[in-house]
């Protein structure tokens, strides 16, 4: 009767490891894509855009083409006040000390050519049209996302290796009981 018990063991182990094989190999697949919303004000009387953690947000959300002067090639969408942009007409670029913004917004008494800059400190400048209204922004970023450990993955892969040990344990201190 040793043998069943040896082998009831040999069997759980190999079904062990090929779920944890399994859960980690699923895991390490390519990353995901996750999105990011960027959203700020603009406030041309001031010269100012709000918030100031904009400016932050799209430096580390913007994947650069350092070939293409530095344009952000992640931005998926963007919408000036609450109306889309078409991007194939509009550019992002990230420079070391502002943010570029060139293009067309969409306005109700017709386009509005943007060349403006913003930088760290809430500074917005504006060489374009002339806009005498606050303009909110929003630009939607599609970023890549490291696999996670949730759910039932985690919980396998934090247990197994307690119930392996705990069982190897068991195994060597506690004699076998004679049939």
């Amino acid at each position: 009767m040793k043998w069943i018990k040896v082998a009831i063991g040999a069997v759980i182990a190999v079904l062990s490891i090929g779920i944890i094989a399994t859960t980690v190999y699923k895991m390490t697949q390519q990353p995901s894509k996750g999105i990011r919303e960027v959203s700020f004000e603009i406030d041309p009387e001031e010269g100012k855009y709000y918030p100031l953690s904009a400016y932050n947000e799209i430096v580390e959300y913007g994947v650069i083409d350092e070939e293409n002067f530095n344009r952000v090639t992640n931005m998926v969408l963007g919408y000036a006040n609450d109306i889309i942009i078409d991007l194939y007409f509009f550019d992002v670029i990230i420079r070391p000390d502002n943010i570029f913004f060139d293009g067309d917004i969409p306005s109700q008494d017709g386009n509005i050519y943007v060349d403006s800059f913003i930088d760290a400190e809430g500074n917005c400048t504006n060489d374009g049209d002339i806009f005498t209204d606050n303009i909110n922004i929003k630009l939607v970023f599609e970023v890549p996302q490291s696999p996670q450990f949730t759910g039932s993955s985690a919980i396998l892969i934090l247990l197994i290796p307690t119930v392996f040990a705990g069982s190897v344990l068991l195994y060597f201190y506690k004699p076998f009981k004679k049939d």
